[in-house]
């Protein structure tokens, strides 16, 4: 399969899984623009806070060969918690030596989100007990915090341009 700039799809396509790209032969350009994105972390459960999003990252001039192929890595959206636990945190996207982190899970019912230390946007804080959000990556913002009278309301995790809003 064919993608934008003449590149070739060699493997899967599917989020979690790899693929490989090869630049056509003769290569025009020594660089290529790209853009990743870490797939967003999970929701808590009953009461939760809202999972942040995964790092987004782009740039120009990252160097290519004709020939040489490039291991992409399209990370998995992290998935809803359970009963009251906190959500899980998105995979992470890699182009070659670039990694965009998955988001942190936000927090569940009466536990805070977990501390998130990749370089995406940390997730919400439960509304259960006012969880305080996690904070944010390098590329990602903090996830809000939440709001523990009532009517309780969970805090939304971070997005790639602004922080989570406070529940």
């Amino acid at each position: 399969m064919q993608i934008s700039g003449g590149f070739t799809i060699l493997g899967g396509d599917q989020p979690g899984g790899m693929v490989m790209y090869m630049p056509p032969a003769p290569l025009i350009t020594s660089s290529v623009e790209y853009l990743l994105v870490g797939a967003g972390g999970g929701g808590g459960n009953n009461g939760g806070g809202g999972g942040g999003a995964g790092a987004y990252r782009t740039s120009t001039g990252f160097a290519v060969a004709p020939g040489v192929a490039l291991t992409v890595t399209v990370g998995a959206g992290g998935t809803s918690a359970v009963s009251s636990a906190p959500g899980n945190v998105g995979g992470d996207t890699i182009f070659s030596s670039l990694t965009a982190n998955g988001g942190g899970g936000g927090g569940g019912e009466n536990v805070r989100a977990a501390s998130y230390s990749g370089n995406g946007s940390g997730g919400g804080g439960q509304g259960n007990s006012g969880g305080t959000g996690a904070a944010g990556g390098t590329y990602g913002n903090a996830g809000a915090n939440g709001y523990g009278g009532s009517p309780y309301r969970a805090g939304g995790g971070g997005g790639a341009g602004t922080a989570g809003t406070a529940g």
